[in-house]
């Protein structure tokens, strides 16, 4: 008689234990997912941002660069007509 509460606490033991495992990993699920993906313009902006020793000519050289990269990898290999293209998704204006 004792193996069978000793078993059976086992048992209760594992159930708790795996509904609690269960919950935190949907909680760590849930929270994970409350954060917005960054845009492709605040991605490359960061990028470029965290570059040291480089003016601000060869930063505007590495947005389009990076840019027309994404572009590229978004619509199948096409490049952009112009840089017109690039305005609303990667630049607030056409970059000089």
């Amino acid at each position: 008689m004792a193996r069978k509460k000793q078993g059976s606490a086992i048992k209760k033991f594992a159930i708790i234990g795996g509904v609690l495992a269960a919950l935190q990993l949907g909680l760590i699920f849930y929270f994970q997912s409350d954060t917005q993906p960054k845009t492709a313009m605040e991605a490359i902006n960061d990028a470029v941002g965290n570059m040291k020793g480089v003016d601000s000519a060869r930063r505007v050289q590495a947005k389009v660069q990076l840019a027309i990269v994404d572009y590229l990898a978004t619509n199948g290999g096409k490049p952009p007509a112009s840089l017109g293209d690039l305005v609303p998704k990667y630049f607030d204006s056409v970059p000089i």
